[in-house]
């Protein structure tokens, strides 16, 4: 069955409706850009001793509001990942990560928002 060829609609935008779509557009990418996940850094390749606390600088110019670490590489038990929040060190530069139970060093990516 043959189809019949509709003429596109106009590209232009009456000056109201431009407007509107301009403001809604503006906005929601303030939105986006206001949400932490688009401020947030990936630190790559982070090697943690186990049961050493090690500061990671993140950054981010202000103390983080949460942060997720990668599955650790090179570990042969079951351990953890721990912050380490009283460590002296200034939140608004260093996030503190602590390894317990692997027995030997680990090395983890980490988002952090």
């Amino acid at each position: 069955m043959p189809s019949r060829v509709v003429k596109p609609i106009a590209p232009t935008l009456a000056d109201q409706d431009n407007e509107r779509v301009v403001r809604e557009l503006r906005a929601k990418i303030v939105e986006l850009q206001r949400s932490p996940l688009a401020s947030s850094v990936l630190v790559l390749d982070i090697e943690l001793h186990d049961g050493i606390s090690t500061p990671v600088a993140h950054k981010l110019g202000r103390a983080p509001i949460a942060f997720f670490t990668s599955p650790p590489r090179g570990p042969t038990t079951i351990g953890r990942i721990e912050e380490v929040v009283s460590s002296g060190h200034d939140p608004s530069l260093y996030l503190v990560l602590e390894a317990n139970g692997f027995g030997t060093t680990v090395s983890v990516d980490v988002l952090v928002m």
